[in-house]
């Protein structure tokens, strides 16, 4: 079950690398573009809970809860755990967006551009080679 749930979120990686690019080449590089605000999108959603089934790793990153005795240091350790997790998720974002802001539709551009390149390398490695 591992190796097939990581072999489709290889194949969403690719998926989602191919589209990002299409779309990349597809639009005008103009300097200066009027977008309408995003519609409420869940793919993300989906994609992460996809993620997130697949494969075991995360199970190790947990695991050393079960060693801690009683209630409480088991519990403390998966908050932080968890609080950890989301603030480098949070600060890789903001990274992101100080290296590429909207108001530099180049920058942003080519950034998108190796993102959706490195999805795609890394989705066809998985797929290759599963983790």
């Amino acid at each position: 079950l591992s190796a097939w749930s990581e072999r489709i979120v290889g194949v969403l990686l690719c998926l989602i690398g191919a589209l990002g690019l299409r779309r990349i080449l597809r639009a005008p590089a103009a300097s200066h573009v009027h977008a309408e605000p995003p519609a409420r999108d869940r793919s993300a959603l989906g994609l992460g809970l996809v993620h997130g089934a697949a494969g075991l790793s995360h199970l190790y990153g947990v695991l050393p809860a079960l060693g801690l005795p009683g209630i409480a240091a088991p519990a403390l350790y998966l908050a932080g755990y968890g609080v950890g997790s989301l603030a480098l998720i949070t600060a890789f974002a903001a990274g992101l967006g100080r290296l590429a802001p909207e108001s530099k539709p180049a920058v942003r551009r080519r950034v998108m551009a190796v993102a959706c390149a490195a999805s795609l390398a890394v989705g066809l490695v998985w797929l290759v080679h599963p983790i």
